[in-house]
């Protein structure tokens, strides 16, 4: 297996979760009680990628007139790595929506007899295997209080958003925006941001990226922790109190 053979890749899975370990004995415990080599392995490439794509990886831009590091350059790709990082621990798989289709579970009667018909069964798919499905999942099995944290940093009109069906909207049509048009994720960063959300104004306090990768972190762990024979204790992530001054 390509990460479980090199001790290097431990040292640097070490190194991206330190701060959910009391020290490198409880991590080393942590790794040795998951339940086979094969999430071993997998444990192993999450923490990797995560520390040079996304933790200790800065984008640097060459160019006479500009700085060379731009934080929201840097958020931007950072956070096409943790959606990337995100989808690749489901464990579901793809499936075109042809293949969908045809699937005697779905018991769709053929030929369709109009485009509502074949709209309302790609609404179908979409459920089940829209990209966005992945990251919900992730982000659903956070700890209630990390939720409610969350909620605090970002208003729809005048009120806190109250699902996190929501936020992983915003935040995967951020990510889709960067990745598609090259349009720069600034909702993410150390600034208030304006932008909106189906029609209505959504305003952002401050979402710094350190806040982003806090509840990735949590989140990594909540899902290996389901692998693993000593279950984590995870400290619920807080944003800066002074998020409630706007």
């Amino acid at each position: 297996m390509k990460y479980l053979d090199c001790p290097e890749f431990s040292d640097d899975t070490f190194r991206s979760f330190n701060d959910k370990f009391k020290n490198h004995e409880e991590f080393v415990e942590y790794y040795n009680s998951l339940e086979n080599d094969s999430i071993k392995d997998e444990f192993l490439r999450i923490g990797t990628s995560y520390l040079f794509f996304v933790k200790n990886g800065n984008w640097q831009v060459d160019v006479p007139r500009s700085n060379p590091d731009i934080e929201y350059f840097n958020n931007s790709y950072k956070l096409i790595g943790i959606i990337g990082l995100i989808e690749s621990l489901s464990n579901e798989k793809f499936r075109d929506f042809h293949t969908w289709l045809v699937m005697k579970k779905n018991k769709i009667e053929f030929p369709i007899s109009n485009k509502e018909i074949l709209n309302k069964h790609y609404q179908e798919y979409k459920k089940e295997h829209g990209s966005i499905k992945k990251c919900l999942t992730f982000f659903e099995n956070l700890s209630d209080q990390t939720k409610e944290e969350i909620f605090k940093l970002i208003k729809i009109g005048d009120k806190d958003i109250d699902n996190i069906k929501i936020f992983v909207e915003m935040l995967y049509a951020a990510r889709s925006e960067f990745a598609h048009e090259s349009s720069m994720s600034i909702e993410i960063g150390d600034w208030f941001h304006y932008g909106n959300h189906n029609g209505k104004k959504v305003f952002w306090r401050k979402f710094k990226l350190k806040y982003l990768l806090a509840i990735f972190e949590e989140g990594v762990i909540t899902h290996f922790n389901k692998y693993s024979g000593k279950k984590l204790h995870k400290e619920a992530f807080k944003a800066d109190s002074r998020r409630l001054a706007v």
